[in-house]
This record gives C-alpha cells, sequence and structure tokens, in this order.
C-alpha cells in the first residue's frame, strides 16, 4: 500500500493579518477515515508540543487548550497565539506537519479550516 501525501495548497489558507498574540482559533480537521485511539494519544502529544526551528531556536507560537475527537472523521483542536511571527506563517508548517503525520499512517485529510474564536 503507497501513501498518498495531501496537498497543502489544496487544503490550506492562511489565517488573516490581523491575528495576533492571544487570539484563540479553533483548527477544524476532516479525515477520510476514524483516527484511531494510537493516534489520538500521538495526536494530542504532537498538538501541545509542536514547535518549529527559527534562527537556531526551536519556537512554540501556540499553546494547545484542547483537542476532541468526538466527531467522526474529525479533529478539533483549540489554541491560543503566543506569538505570530511577521516572515514565518507557522501555520503552514503547522499543517504540512499534520498532513505528513496523518498521511503517513494511510489517513487523508479532506479539509483543514483555521477559524478566529472570539
Amino acid at each position: 500500500m503507497n501513501v498518498i501525501w495531501d496537498d497543502i495548497e489544496k487544503l490550506y489558507s492562511p489565517l488573516p493579518a490581523s491575528v495576533t498574540k492571544g487570539t484563540q482559533i479553533l483548527v477544524s480537521i476532516k479525515c477520510n477515515k476514524p483516527i484511531d485511539q494510537i493516534n489520538r494519544k500521538l495526536l494530542g502529544s504532537f498538538f501541545d508540543g509542536w514547535t518549529f526551528p527559527s534562527k537556531g531556536k526551536y519556537i512554540k507560537p501556540f499553546k494547545l487548550v484542547s483537542i476532541d475527537f468526538s466527531k467522526e472523521n474529525e479533529i478539533e483542536a483549540k489554541i491560543i497565539l503566543k506569538r505570530k511571527d511577521q516572515e514565518i506563517d507557522e501555520f503552514r508548517l503547522f499543517c504540512q506537519d499534520v498532513l505528513d503525520v496523518l498521511n503517513t499512517d494511510y489517513i487523508n485529510i479532506s479539509s483543514w479550516e483555521n477559524r478566529i474564536l472570539e
């Protein structure tokens, strides 16, 4: 069985430039099949500890508030921005990493939505 890699260009839309530190975002990811228990544990830790390299340091741009797997074939995570880089789209990097993790377990993404919460 071959891994089918999702195309980030078809799934990801950047956050508005107006987002700043403290903004709450709901990340909704719809998958082609349910997320099993092993992947739920893996993804919970992955979302909570995700970082990206920048200028010789590892940056943790957001804090995971909650992650929900209760909807079939869907992941919803609430996060709070701790920092927003003006040069790097850290959410695009995060999306690509999540795609890679899920795709390597033969789980494909049908949609990815970042929604700002009031």
